[in-house]
């Protein structure tokens, strides 16, 4: 939409982020996964928000 070069599309993805997701990102993320490409980011922020994902991670914890 915006003729973002692919190179600089994470970077503008992470500076969008908000709230959970940006505590997510800065927090957990970025020292473990690095420098990803769009397609892989776009498959860590599935993964992570992804509703089922999220109440089985909330299970989880539960049985702690």
């Amino acid at each position: 939409m915006f003729q973002i070069p692919d190179a600089f599309r994470v970077t503008v993805a992470i500076m969008n982020l908000s709230g959970r997701a940006d505590h997510w990102y800065h927090q957990a993320h970025k020292d473990v996964c690095g420098t990803q490409s769009m397609e892989q980011f776009e498959q860590s922020v599935l993964s992570e928000f992804e509703v089922n994902t999220h109440r089985y991670k909330l299970m989880e914890l539960s049985t702690l």
